[in-house]
């Protein structure tokens, strides 16, 4: 049984009384920088618990430290203080080599810019990961060729990042975010760079890949049409997490 079968094999079982297993759990975060003059916090023992196969917005204000949560959580950045468990296994009780390629396999990222590489082509983009984890140049190219597929750019696959449109560098950058078949998505602002209506097709693209695949998500973003789109909504308000009120949600515009 692979990886991915046994955690389909586990929400089946979980399912059975209604509740999903919890597959992401932060607890008592502290994030603090030094500087000359003070010491500045930006998280607060901040809590959080992700459920397999939930899509949850985190908002706030820019400069409020939402990146920087998600990179904790993506094991990018150490937490000055707290634990960041991943199916009940703390990740930094792991050594770096091992976060690494715990990332690698089970961790996809994407960004408001899509940081692909401009001298390779999309295909070549979408294996860099796979091929990064030791997979083999054929098997990787295979692999994304139908994770480009799942996002509806096969036939865009020998095409450079300049020569694609703003929304098909994003998709690029989702198929490589997801050619790993990852248990947990971070999103940072993924269609901030984008019109409203490319923004929407992309949000869609991902609920879709979210049914399918069911992975867990973690969204940062300021639309309030699309964060309310997701299955519920956190608020990261003076450095310390709660449920966004419906205020909150319709002033993130």
């Amino acid at each position: 049984m692979t990886d991915s079968e046994a955690a389909r094999a586990v929400d089946i079982i979980a399912g059975q009384d209604g509740e999903q297993p919890v597959l992401l759990e932060a607890q008592a975060l502290v994030k603090s920088f030094k500087t000359p003059a003070q010491t500045l916090t930006v998280l607060h023992s901040v809590d959080l618990t992700l459920k397999r196969g939930e899509m949850v917005g985190l908002l706030g204000v820019s400069g409020v430290g939402k990146s920087t949560l998600i990179q904790i959580l993506g094991g990018l950045d150490h937490p000055t203080s707290g634990k960041v468990l991943l199916d009940g296994a703390s990740i930094f009780d792991l050594s770096e080599r091992k976060r690494a390629a715990l990332r690698n396999r089970r961790v996809g990222f994407i960004y408001q810019s899509h940081r692909l590489l401009p001298e390779f082509s999309a295909l070549e983009n979408v294996a860099i990961p796979l091929m990064i984890g030791r997979m083999s140049r054929r098997k990787a190219m295979d692999r994304a060729r139908s994770a480009l597929n799942d996002v509806g750019l096969e036939k865009r696959a020998d095409h450079k990042p300049g020569q694609l449109s703003g929304g098909e560098q994003q998709r690029v950058a989702i198929a490589r975010a997801m050619v790993t078949e990852p248990d947990l998505l971070l999103a940072d602002e993924p269609t901030g760079n984008l019109d409203q209506k490319t923004a929407r097709n992309v949000f869609d693209m991902m609920l879709d890949l979210n049914q399918r695949h069911h992975l867990s998500c973690l969204m940062v973003t300021h639309n309030p049409e699309l964060a309310n789109d997701l299955d519920r909504q956190l608020f990261l308000d003076r450095g310390t997490l709660r449920p966004a009120t419906e205020a909150e949600t319709q002033a993130e515009g």
